[in-house]
């Protein structure tokens, strides 16, 4: 067997059904997979998003500053997994990396692969610094990128398009749509009874309740929508390190509904009482939920959003404004928009025609002919 070993910052719950549909396909062509995962930072833990994986170790920590990614050395060996690749992620901070690029320079095992976002998406990064990350990234001797964008910005950086494998990034769609098929008209009806939501006025965040997704917007621009259309209410669905604060928004007659961190029939349940998605900053993988589910993003063009944004198409699936946006212009644009119910309806079917192109078995088989390509490259002797 060919041992491959993927090394993450953290396991997120939305990837472990990758895991568990890779692992079997790999096994049949003759490889190993095993997942060592670190220990959230203090911040990212409040999202109340790491789990566990049968095929997976979670390995020790140290971590160097602060915030949802700091500086961190993943002490992988504890995994007692002996690979011939190992999968590191797309960034400088993951301090592994390094030693792991000195083992395959000088004793050619293991070999070290990349999956990553291609670029820095969601946070502003200096020319030499984004110059450094990718003479980072050609060290390596593959590159899974999650969208065709990464791969043609790395590609264009002097990595070899022969090395790269798009993974065109997703959830489990096919769970999903189970869930909302599930979902009734009654189911929907006692919801709206139990938040008091008005049909036609109800918008919905799904993601971490903090800073880094525009907490502060998200709650001046539920103000405003509410002002301009009295029954307007917004569901805010997750954790983060401000969910005591909009909880206490709520309490004092704020026109939200704080639903905490969502999942299966809950999730699929907001989501078909929602009319929009809310997503102000931070655009990633909620892009899939939204064309799944038929519920097209309103966001703003901040420079903060992850590849997986690229799915979704303006006046088409999204309606992004500008990044200079207000909470007023946010809630205006919204009014605008469930107000006009025939446009409503033809972007929520927009969504949902788009949601074809995503499936994560097809990612799935991706990854593995990746990794089968990767053993052909290092056979061949290249």
């Amino acid at each position: 067997m060919t041992n491959v070993l993927v090394i993450q910052p953290v396991l997120s719950a939305y990837r472990v059904p990758f895991y568990e549909r890779a692992a079997p396909l790999l096994a049949d062509r003759g490889f190993a997979l095993k997942v060592a995962y670190g220990q959230p930072s203090e911040q990212f833990a409040q999202r109340g998003d790491s789990v566990d994986i049968a095929c997976g170790t979670a390995v020790p920590t140290r971590m160097f500053g602060s915030g949802v990614q700091p500086w961190a050395l993943r002490k992988w060996n504890a995994a007692k997994f002996d690979p011939d690749l190992v999968i590191v992620q797309q960034t400088v901070k993951a301090l592994e990396t390094y030693p792991l690029l000195l083992r395959q320079r000088f004793r050619g095992r293991p070999g070290v692969a990349m999956w990553g976002h291609g670029r820095s998406y969601s946070t502003p990064q200096g020319r030499a610094a984004a110059a450094y990350k990718q003479w980072l990234t050609r060290r390596c001797e593959w590159f899974f990128a999650y969208t065709q964008g990464g791969a043609d910005h790395v590609t264009q950086r002097g990595f070899p398009r022969t090395r790269v494998t798009v993974m065109n990034n997703t959830i489990d769609t096919d769970s999903l749509r189970s869930d909302l098929g599930e979902v009734s008209d009654g189911d929907v009806a006692a919801f709206r009874e139990q938040h008091g939501l008005t049909p036609g006025m109800t918008a919905l965040f799904i993601g971490a309740v903090d800073d880094a997704k525009g907490f502060s917007f998200l709650m001046s621009s539920a103000s405003e929508a509410n002002r301009l259309l009295p029954g307007f209410r917004l569901l805010v669905a997750g954790k983060g390190e401000r969910l005591m604060e909009a909880h206490a928004i709520q309490a004092s007659g704020g026109p939200i509904r704080v639903l905490g961190r969502v999942q299966g029939h809950d999730k699929a349940l907001a989501l078909k009482t929602a009319d929009v998605l809310w997503i102000p900053s931070s655009v990633g993988l909620v892009a899939v939920d939204s064309l799944v589910a038929g519920r097209p993003i309103l966001t703003r063009l901040n420079g903060t959003h992850g590849p997986e944004v690229d799915y979704l198409t303006h006046e088409e699936s999204a309606l992004p404004l500008p990044g200079s946006a207000s909470p007023g212009d946010f809630a205006a644009t919204t009014m605008d928009l469930l107000n006009d119910t025939t446009r409503l309806a033809a972007m929520q079917a927009a969504c949902v025609r788009a949601s074809a192109a995503h499936s994560l078995d097809d990612m799935v088989e991706s990854f593995v002919r990746g990794i089968v390509a990767w053993d052909d490259y290092r056979r061949a002797g290249m």
